[in-house]
């Protein structure tokens, strides 16, 4: 770890040694309930979840991790760049977004060697052309719509839509793929429809094509809850890989942990007395004479201002409720009769103060808030 000295005030702390015992243990898992999933596809999109693509991505490339998967087109690129300089440039990145309509964007793509969601029979007669023109073939992976109705071939025309494709001269069809709406629900019938949907589907077009390369379907949550599909051979896990699991009610498997630890530092304290009002607003009355710990932490750092009045921070084994309105680069906390002392580490989030538990107050998911963890908080990397 970098010399505590060095810390910023606010900055989240990565432990890379647990992201590889997370890789490790998704991989470990999968192996003991099915022998048929022998590829794993790591989700780093959004610069892996908050935290940080470029050291994330070297760390899953050096434990073994089978492919990349990215949201579009320009992550796409940089990951690509950022792989060949640390010599792992062989190992495929999927794009899973739409392809973009610049001709120079496609040819991007193509020279880069970056492997093409499909979702539209539009999008693959459009990537043929271009690659015609360059004289260069694509993989491609082709998104069936099962019932997400998001991006996708529609589930009618798949069948006849797919058979085309693979007459074009030049794209290679390599992968089929959906994605599932409400893996998080075990025991989920409209999961189960979905993954009848796309088994039926693929066996149609393998009778006409042969047996397709990769077939996935499998999130976060679909491993957890769907982890023994024998007709699929590639997983593709997002959220899990940072060791959380898309809702507080569905238990990880053992050993996987949170990766990011969000911490703050106590900066200023002072008292104040009975009828003082604090911050923005004066959403806050002080109902007696009361010690208050201001730290650098905000909106603009992620932290968000519904939390106003409603949140709480971890520090010296203890919570404590932030008081008034955050502010861009601030909240205020009520550290009355703690031990609380000035440059005392606070965990915003954590294993002791889990990042469910903000969403959970916030109506929302703990993607959005990793997610929303700003650019200016440095990511320190540990282990």
């Amino acid at each position: 770890m970098k010399n505590s000295i060095m810390l910023p005030d606010t900055y989240a702390e990565i432990d890379l040694s647990q992201l590889i015992k997370n890789f490790k243990g998704i991989r470990s898992n999968i192996k003991k309930t099915t022998k048929s999933i022998k590829h794993v596809c790591s989700i780093v999109k959004a610069n892996a979840y908050g935290h940080g693509i470029s050291e994330i991505s070297k760390i899953l490339a050096e434990s073994g991790t089978d492919y990349f998967g990215t949201a579009n087109y320009r992550e796409s690129i940089f990951l690509k760049t950022h792989l060949k300089k640390i010599n792992h440039g062989s190992i495929p990145i999927l794009c899973l977004g739409v392809l973009p309509q610049e001709r120079e964007s496609i040819q991007e793509i193509i020279g880069n060697g970056i492997e093409v969601g499909i979702s539209s029979f539009g999008q693959a007669e459009m990537l043929n052309n271009v690659a015609t023109s360059v004289n260069t073939s694509v993989n491609v992976h082709i998104k069936i719509d099962t019932g997400m109705n998001r991006i996708g071939l529609d589930i009618i025309e798949a069948y006849d839509s797919i058979l085309k494709i693979k007459n074009f001269s030049h794209l290679k069809i390599k992968g089929i793929y959906s994605h599932l709406a409400t893996s998080e629900i075990p025991d989920d019938n409209f999961t189960a429809g979905q993954i009848n949907k796309f088994i039926e589907i693929v066996r149609e077009v393998e009778q006409q094509t042969g047996e397709i390369k990769f077939k996935h379907i499998q999130n976060t949550g679909g491993i957890i809850n769907n982890p023994s599909l024998k007709f699929f051979n590639m997983i593709r896990p997002g959220i899990i890989l940072y060791g959380y699991s898309p809702t507080e009610d569905l238990q990880l498997p053992d050993r996987i942990q949170p990766v990011m630890t969000f911490k703050t530092k106590v900066k200023f304290i002072k008292k104040v007395k009975q009828g003082d009002t604090i911050s923005y607003g004066r959403s806050y009355k002080v109902k007696h004479t009361s010690t208050i710990a201001s730290l650098p932490v905000g909106y603009g750092d992620g932290y968000p201002r519904l939390l106003s009045n409603k949140g709480q921070v971890f520090i010296r084994k203890k919570l404590f409720p932030v008081v008034g309105n955050v502010c861009m680069d601030w909240i205020m906390i009520d550290v009355t009769g703690s031990k609380v002392r000035l440059e005392d580490t606070v965990e915003i989030f954590g294993k002791n103060y889990p990042v469910h538990k903000i969403s959970k107050k916030l109506g929302t998911i703990p993607y959005e808030i990793l997610c929303m963890i700003a650019p200016r908080v440095e990511r320190v990397y540990i282990n």
